[in-house]
């Protein structure tokens, strides 16, 4: 099995362009990078992450031990009056 990491990423969302995501991983040891565009911020991590297991000639793994973790409303709506 594969160990991979997401060392960086850089999500991007403007008026008048395409979401975009630049993405860094490391796959035993080898690091890779890659830029997409997409729908929206995670289409567009998804797309650069496709794009690099395309170049590595495999297909992308499923998620096996990962969480979701979404603030609560009231904490969100206290930062974002900041």
């Amino acid at each position: 099995m594969e160990k991979v990491k997401i060392e960086d990423y850089v999500l991007s969302h403007s008026k008048n362009l395409k979401p975009s995501a630049t993405v860094r991983i490391v796959v035993d040891g080898e690091v890779f990078e890659e830029h997409a565009q997409g729908d929206g911020q995670y289409d567009a991590f998804m797309n650069a992450l496709k794009r690099i297991y395309k170049k590595k000639k495999q297909e992308l793994p499923g998620l096996s031990d990962y969480s979701v973790r979404i603030p609560p409303v009231v904490k969100l709506m206290r930062f974002a009056k900041r």
